[in-house]
C-alpha cells in the first residue's frame, strides 16, 4: 500500500470529527462545481432568443426522468460505497474490491433495463408532464440525447462513490469538478458555435461525462493506485455482498425516485393553473435549492463513509460523534444561507432572468425563493440522517421518511390545491405550494 493510500484510509478510520471535516470539504466543493454547472446550463439555455421560456421549461420537464435514472446509479453507488467502507473498517480489502466490481455490474444491468423500458414511451411521458405538445416535444429531443449518453454519467457516479468510500475525497473532487468545468466550457460551444440550440446543452453534458469516465477509468482500472484492488475473488459470499449493496442501494434509489415523481407531479400541477413562465420559474428555483443544499450533502457524503467504516469497526462512540457533529455543523451553515436567500431573493432571481425575454420571471422567482428559505435552514437534519441510516444498512428507514415527505404529503396537498383553492393559487403566483412544501 502506498503512502497516499495509507493517508486516505487513516483519515477515514481516524478521529471522527476530523474525518467528517476533511472529507466533507472536497465533496462539497465538487458538488459546488456541479451545481454551478446546472445553474450556468440554465443561464445559457434561457439566453437562446428564438425559444424564450420554452427551452428552460423543456429542460426542467426532462429533469425528473433524468433524476430517476441517476437515482438508481447513485443509489447503487451509495449502497456499494457503504459496503466498501464497512469492509475497509472490517480490514477485509478483498471483499471491498469485490464490492466495487459488483457495484459496477449491478448499475450497468439496472440502467440498461430502465433505458430499454423508458425509450418506447418517452415521448408521451414528456408531453404528459409538460401539459402541451410544444414543450413536451422539446423535452423529448433534449432528453433522448441524455438517455443514450447516461452510461457515461453512471460510470462516473460509481467511480466517484468508490473513491469517496475509501476516503479519497480529493480525487473524488477532481473527478466531478473536471466533468462540470468541461460542461460549463462546452455549453456555449455546442449551443452556439455548433448551432445545436438547446439540445447542445445535452450534447455538452454527454461529452463532459465521457471525459470524466475516461479519467476515472484510468485512475481505477489502469493506474490502479487506490486502496482497494478490483477482484472477483471475495472472502464473503458474493450473494451476501450483493445483498448488502442492494439493501442500501434500492431504498436509496427509490427515495430519490420518489423526489423525482413528486417534482413531476408538481410540474403537472403548475401546468394546470399556470403556463410556461411558471414552469420555468419553478425549475429555476429548484436549481437554487440544489445549490444551497451543498453543505448538507457534503456533510452527508462524509458521514456515510465515516460512520460506515466505524460500523465495520463496531465502534458506536465514533458513529455517534460523527453523526451529531455533522448535524450541528449543517444546521449552522444552512441557517445562514437560508437568511441570505430570504434577504437577497431579488438578486438571485436576476441570474435566471437577465435577458429581456425572461425578465418577467424575476418577481415570481423571488417570491418562490422566499417561501423556500425555511427548507434550506432545516434540510441538513433529513439529508444527514438519511446518510447515517444508509451507512448502517438501514436504507429502508430513509425510504419511509422520503415517501412520507414527497409522495404522501407534498403530492396530496399540492394535488388538492387546484381544485380547492384555484383563485388563491393564481393570486399568489404559485407561491402557496412552496409553503406546503416546507411544512411537509
Amino acid at each position: 500500500m502506498s503512502s497516499f493510500q495509507r493517508d486516505t484510509v487513516s483519515v477515514l478510520l481516524g478521529e471522527p470529527r476530523r474525518a467528517v471535516r476533511i472529507l466533507s470539504i472536497p465533496i462539497a466543493f465538487s458538488l459546488l462545481i456541479q451545481t454551478l454547472y446546472n445553474i450556468v446550463d440554465g443561464i445559457w439555455v434561457s439566453g437562446i432568443p428564438e425559444y424564450g421560456d420554452d427551452a428552460l421549461a423543456a429542460v426542467g420537464v426532462f429533469f425528473p426522468v433524468f433524476m430517476i435514472l441517476m437515482a438508481f446509479a447513485s443509489g447503487i453507488g451509495i449502497g456499494g460505497g457503504a459496503a466498501i467502507s464497512r469492509k475497509i473498517g472490517e480490514k477485509k480489502s478483498g471483499d471491498a474490491g469485490g464490492a466495487a466490481v459488483l457495484t459496477y455490474l449491478l448499475t450497468g444491468a439496472i440502467l440498461t433495463l430502465l433505458i430499454l423500458g423508458i425509450l418506447p414511451v418517452f415521448r408521451p411521458i414528456m408531453v404528459g408532464i409538460a401539459g402541451c405538445e410544444t414543450i413536451g416535444e422539446m423535452a423529448y429531443r433534449y432528453g433522448r440525447i441524455l438517455l443514450l449518453g447516461s452510461p457515461f454519467l453512471a460510470f462516473t457516479i460509481i467511480s466517484n462513490a468508490i473513491l469517496k468510500a475509501e476516503g479519497d475525497a480529493k480525487r473524488s473532487m477532481l473527478l466531478m469538478s473536471a466533468a462540470s468545468l468541461i460542461n460549463i466550457g462546452a455549453d456555449p460551444l455546442f449551443i452556439y458555435t455548433f448551432d445545436l440550440g438547446y439540445t447542445g446543452a445535452a450534447w455538452a453534458t454527454v461529452f463532459s461525462f465521457a471525459c470524466a469516465a475516461a479519467l476515472s477509468g484510468y485512475w481505477l482500472w489502469i493506474r490502479q493506485d487506490t486502496h482497494i484492488t478490483f477482484t472477483v475473488k471475495t472472502e464473503t459470499p458474493k450473494s451476501t455482498i450483493i445483498g448488502d449493496i442492494l439493501r442500501v442501494g434500492i431504498p436509496t434509489a427509490l427515495a430519490q425516485t420518489a423526489i423525482s415523481v413528486a417534482a413531476a407531479g408538481i410540474m403537472r400541477l403548475i401546468t394546470l393553473v399556470g403556463d410556461g413562465a411558471h414552469l420555468a420559474a419553478y425549475t429555476s428555483c429548484w436549481r437554487v435549492l440544489m445549490f444551497i443544499n451543498i453543505p448538507a450533502f457534503g456533510l452527508a457524503g462524509a458521514t456515510l463513509s465515516v460512520i460506515g467504516a466505524a460500523y465495520g469497526e463496531e465502534n458506536p462512540a465514533k458513529m455517534k460523534s460523527a453523526y451529531f457533529y455533522a448535524i450541528q455543523t449543517g444546521l449552522k451553515i444552512q441557517g445562514v444561507l437560508a437568511l441570505c436567500v430570504f434577504l437577497f431573493a431579488e438578486h438571485i432571481a436576476l441570474i435566471f432572468s437577465y435577458a429581456d425575454d425572461s425578465a418577467h420571471l424575476r418577481p415570481l422567482i423571488a417570491t418562490i425563493l422566499r417561501y423556500l428559505s425555511p427548507v434550506f435552514a432545516f434540510s441538513p437534519m433529513g439529508i444527514i440522517t438519511s446518510a447515517m441510516f444508509r451507512s448502517i444498512k438501514r436504507g429502508g428507514r430513509s425510504l419511509v421518511a422520503s415517501l412520507l415527505r414527497t409522495v404522501i404529503l407534498q403530492l396530496f396537498f399540492h394535488g388538492s390545491l387546484p381544485y380547492t383553492f384555484p383563485t388563491v393559487l393564481r393570486e399568489y403566483g404559485l407561491a402557496l405550494p412552496w409553503e406546503i412544501f416546507w411544512q411537509s
